[in-house]
């Protein structure tokens, strides 16, 4: 560690923090940036602030020429009722630590961003709403095994039932509070048994949740959001 404290490097608007490091094996001056923006720098134990300010004055052109790497999107998108703010980066991988999204991609247009995201919703969706299936499948004892389900991007609903059993739900829902989510997969589920939107129907959803006109009444607020 070092006590050297040195001024934010601005770039774009943003300060990007300094970090020194002093070490007495460290023989050279040695700049490095992770993909959060933070840049390090490795410096003998024994060196001036003025000949740190030196160098990094010396490689500035270097230091904006990676920050162009790290962009950060200040839109925040929905993740399982909350919001998340979007960084994207050029690389591979993604990482959701707390509220923000590392994204990696290949360029930073729209559209590149765009596809990417979405990727990463579906991968999201295809890992987690098994689990909500699994949590709510014991509210629906004519259901005898596990339907099949399918994710992909749909226009017009949240999810649908075919006749064979398999279950699709919209990419979009995973952008839902978990509640909305498991109520949209015991709509499905009720389907198994009452293929249609009769009174049976209602009643079969009424008796495994009491709360579930609630509960549409919310999504009808994201559906005017994700579904067209």
């Amino acid at each position: 560690m070092s006590s050297i404290i040195l001024p934010a490097f601005s770039f774009q608007n943003r300060d990007y923090p300094i970090k020194v490091l002093q070490r007495k094996n460290n023989r050279h001056l040695r700049l490095s940036i992770n993909n959060n923006g933070q840049i390090r720098l490795s410096a003998p134990f024994h060196i001036r602030r003025k000949q740190l300010l030196d160098f990094l004055y010396a490689h500035q052109d270097w230091i904006q020429e990676k920050l162009k790497n790290i962009l950060e999107i200040k839109d925040e998108h929905d993740f399982l009722g909350a919001s998340l703010q979007l960084q994207a980066f050029l690389g591979r991988g993604s990482s959701l630590n707390g509220a923000i999204l590392r994204l990696g991609v290949k360029n930073f247009e729209e559209k590149t961003v765009s596809a990417a995201l979405h990727t990463w919703y579906k991968q999201q969706a295809q890992i987690l709403l098994p689990t909500y299936l699994a949590k709510v499948l014991p509210q629906c004892p004519w259901v005898e095994k596990t339907p099949p389900i399918r994710i992909r991007r749909m226009r017009r609903q949240w999810g649908n039932c075919a006749h064979k059993g398999h279950l699709t739900f919209n990419t979009h829902l995973i952008k839902a509070a978990p509640e909305l989510i498991e109520h949209v997969i015991l709509h499905e589920l009720c389907h198994l048994k009452e293929f249609n939107h009769s009174p049976r129907f209602y009643a079969l959803m009424q008796s495994i949740d009491a709360n579930w006109q609630d509960k549409a009444q919310r999504l009808n607020a994201l559906t005017r959001r994700y579904i067209r």
